[in-house]
């Protein structure tokens, strides 16, 4: 089984790719994001949306939408656990982000599945379709974040396209 999971970073517009994400037997979205003009690069199919209550605006585009931030407690030990949070780190106060918790279930939910993922930029850039874009003050534990992406890399659990 293939998956590919679509981040909203500019670094999505880097390739194109949409024969690949399209081929994918899921394509898992994140938020409020947009296809229309980028399809090049990021394909057109969506079977599953990873979001929270806020971002709704794109729900009725896919047959599964997952409200991350709706995690059980066993959830969310995993991925403290896998952040690697200290002892002074809560999920209450350094929330994971919608991308990351959404790749983790990918990870969780289709254990045997090759995972391409995209546009993964840890706030270094704005969104794809908004460069511009500024994501202001934020409690998110990005730098844990992009370290174990990188891991997940490195040991060949996703791939980079």
């Amino acid at each position: 089984m293939k998956i590919a999971v679509i981040g909203n970073g500019a670094s999505a517009l880097k390739s194109k790719a949409e024969k690949e994400i399209d081929n994918c037997n899921h394509v898992v979205r994140l938020g409020n994001f947009i296809i229309d003009d980028y399809q090049d690069f990021i394909g057109n199919k969506t079977t599953i949306i990873g979001t929270s209550y806020k971002k709704t605006d794109n729900i009725h585009l896919a047959p599964y939408v997952w409200y991350v931030e709706d995690m059980t407690d066993e959830e969310n030990d995993i991925i403290t656990y896998k952040l690697k949070y200290d002892k002074d780190m809560s999920i209450q106060t350094n929330r994971p982000t919608i991308g990351m918790r959404t790749l983790q279930k990918v990870i969780d939910t289709f254990n045997n599945a090759q995972i391409y993922v995209k546009g993964f930029d840890f706030f270094d850039t704005g969104w794809y379709w908004d460069k511009k874009h500024n994501y202001g003050a934020v409690s998110h534990p990005t730098v844990l974040e992009k370290i174990y992406y990188k891991k997940l890399v490195r040991r060949k659990i996703i791939t980079e396209i």
